[in-house]
């Protein structure tokens, strides 16, 4: 088994919104989730920089001896189009 760190950039102020519709008249019907996420550009760009922060920091100092490879997304991921498809994928 291998150590290893993660770096997981989120959008803490997102503009993004989602929305929550009764579907019934009781308590028992489950309500429709639209989560919204990514809805604005502007969420998926700040994910987007927080992951080639993450990249940044992590070839400093200090972390810099740690780092074998790069797991998720992988190193191969660098344009910015295919760090959004990423996200997208695995975004929750």
């Amino acid at each position: 088994m291998r150590s290893g760190f993660s770096f997981q950039p989120i959008c803490v102020r997102p503009k993004s919104r989602g929305k929550l519709e009764l579907t019934g008249d009781t308590v028992h019907d489950k309500p429709a989730i639209t989560t919204g996420y990514l809805a604005e550009d502007s969420d998926a760009r700040t994910i987007i920089e927080g992951i080639k922060l993450s990249r940044e920091i992590a070839r400093q100092g200090p972390l810099a001896g740690y780092v074998e490879d790069e797991v998720f997304p992988g190193a191969g991921v660098e344009k910015d189009d295919d760090l959004l498809e990423y996200i997208k994928a695995n975004a929750h």
